[in-house]
């Protein structure tokens, strides 16, 4: 009886240790895992696969950056004070999708009005080597949350377009302003 008991204390600890890397929570009936931005005020849950990485890896103005290395995932959120713009979301919105054909160096054609709760997401999708020299698939997200306008970023080699958009969404509904 004694070895059994020993035996469920050290599953416990163990779990409850798992849970704490790195500061994100696991949840046990998904097995995601919680990433927190850099300021604590986002989140996002995305398999364990996923990794934190030292702020401004991917980019020096984004809040909260997650790589997959093994498998060539990429997101980033990079999140702005409502306060701090003088535009709707709409204006907002507008004003950052000529900015991603301006960076990019791509002409949006189509683009897909989301909502989910509290939150209302423009996302469009494109090939883009602008930056690289490698052929890139890009997922962006522009977001409203109550007190913040918002792009997330998520993306992959051009060849495995297809095998996570699916789970780039599903990370995407996950996001939260706390």
């Amino acid at each position: 009886m004694k070895k059994a008991t020993i035996g469920i204390i050290i599953i416990i600890i163990a779990i409850i240790t798992l849970a704490f890397i790195k500061g994100n929570k696991i949840y046990a009936e998904t097995n995601n895992v919680i990433y927190n931005s850099y300021d604590e005020i986002f989140s996002i849950e995305a398999h364990p696969e996923w990794q934190n990485v030292t702020q401004g890896e991917l980019n020096k103005l984004a809040n909260l950056e997650i790589v997959d290395y093994n498998n060539n995932k990429y997101f980033m959120a990079i999140m702005e004070k409502k306060e701090d713009f003088a535009l709707t979301y709409d204006e907002y919105k507008d004003y950052m999708l000529k900015d991603i054909e301006k960076t990019y160096k791509v002409p949006i054609e189509e683009q897909k009005e989301i909502e989910v709760g509290d939150k209302k997401f423009t996302y469009v999708e494109f090939k883009s080597s602008a930056n690289t020299s490698v052929n890139l698939y890009m997922h962006v997200y522009i977001i409203e949350t109550n007190n913040y306008y918002g792009r997330l970023f998520a993306w992959t080699n051009y060849s495995q377009r297809d095998n996570y958009k699916d789970e780039f969404n599903e990370m995407v509904k996950s996001f939260k302003e706390k």
